[in-house]
């Protein structure tokens, strides 16, 4: 991506020289240095485009693809889930890194964009947010991959630009076969489900600190779009085969506390 930006930047740089030489202007000292003033602007507003969003760990998500599993995820190798920026905010070249796990946010780092490398690093003169355990910078590796290096230990950690809920949800997309009934049930990554009587969303429990989790792998059903309350359901996935279970719920404390077991099969879905 850096070359990229320093490719385009030239090449611009050159079309505006040979520009002026045809229509018999000499490029002046005063004209060069404006050039170069806006071939960092853009460099650093092309870089603002390009981290704007959200990013997730790769290991987190890599896991998630390998093991199929999400409860069972293991421990984050990275210093947080994700993180997420602002165009806006980057553009202007002082700005922040917004840093979350899996149940709340857990960073605010202040950062600037040092035009002498082409990137954003840690800005320790910026007195707002959170101080991070030790120097740091960004470096985009492609569209879709950035590095976050830290200078004194010299760990890198990679996170791909995504979606969290959308990565999740492309675990179980997909048309199946109920095989207890033979209909076709059908889940989009956009969170919808057809075709499993009664049920018309579905949401995938990541955060296992939420006040309704259950503790192990779980979607959570719902018969109308506008449920706030979602039937929760264990799930196991082995080759094509998804297979849901039911949820015992048991009172604890009456109204405020309960447990939870996995019960019986509930459904078992054949992906096509």
């Amino acid at each position: 991506m850096k070359n990229l930006f320093c490719f385009l930047a030239i090449a611009a740089f050159l079309l505006v020289s040979c520009a002026k030489k045809e229509s018999g202007q000499t490029v002046t000292e005063e004209n060069s240095t404006e050039n170069v003033s806006e071939r960092k602007a853009a460099t650093l507003s092309e870089t603002a485009a390009a981290l704007n969003g959200t990013w997730i760990a790769k290991d987190y998500l890599d896991n998630v693809k390998k093991l199929h599993t999400i409860y069972g995820n293991p421990k984050l190798t990275t210093t947080m889930l994700g993180m997420s920026f602002l165009k806006d905010s980057l553009a202007t070249g002082s700005s922040l890194l917004y840093g979350f796990n899996q149940h709340e946010a857990n960073a605010i780092w202040p950062m600037y964009w040092n035009d002498s490398n082409g990137r954003f690093e840690y800005d320790t003169k910026q007195d707002i947010g959170d101080k991070p355990p030790g120097d740091f910078a960004l470096t985009l590796k492609d569209d879709n991959m950035l590095e976050l290096q830290f200078g004194k230990t010299g760990k890198k950690e990679l996170y791909r630009k995504a979606d969290l809920e959308t990565e999740l949800n492309s675990l179980f997309a997909g048309s199946y076969i109920d095989k207890s009934t033979g209909k076709a049930v059908t889940f989009t990554s956009d969170g919808k489900v057809q075709g499993l009587p009664g049920f018309v969303q579905y949401y995938v429990q990541y955060d296992p600190d939420a006040e309704e989790a259950v503790p192990f792998d779980a979607l959570f059903m719902y018969t109308k779009m506008t449920d706030e309350a979602g039937k929760p359901f264990h799930f196991k996935i082995k080759d094509k085969t998804l297979t849901l279970y039911a949820v015992d719920e048991h009172e604890v404390e009456k109204y405020v506390e309960y447990t939870y077991t996995i019960g019986k099969e509930a459904f078992v879905l054949e992906k096509k």
